[in-house]
């Protein structure tokens, strides 16, 4: 059941006509996974000082994939940790080739409105 203030801020926005419909989730529990083989230590460190423990699964399979120079196409709900799961194979290139370089472009637009 939405929270009362959840409830209110749809019932605005929904006399406005920008929500056309609404759908509560149950709560799931996280999937985590651990990349094989494991990333360099020094990106584990900074990654544990940055408080991530561990990554989930959706993580690790764009770095396996990345590892394998697929393209990739990552899906998945607000704040479950895109921006970081195509950063990491950015910074795993990074670690392992002192030539290498990383461009990252985001619509920024879009972020504004997540």
């Amino acid at each position: 059941m939405p929270s009362t203030r959840i409830k209110k801020m749809v019932d605005s926005l929904g006399k406005h006509r920008q929500v056309s419909s609404q759908k509560t989730f149950k709560k799931q529990e996280a999937i985590y996974a651990e990349p094989d083989p494991p990333l360099p230590p020094e990106i584990v460190r900074y990654l544990t000082a940055q408080g991530y423990l561990k990554l989930y699964s959706h993580q690790v399979e764009v770095v396996e994939k990345a590892r394998q120079d697929e393209n990739i196409v990552l899906v998945t709900s607000t704040a479950s940790g895109k921006t970081l799961a195509f950063i990491i194979p950015a910074l795993e290139r990074l670690a392992m080739n002192a030539d290498a370089t990383a461009l990252f472009i985001y619509p920024m637009k879009a972020l504004a409105y997540d």
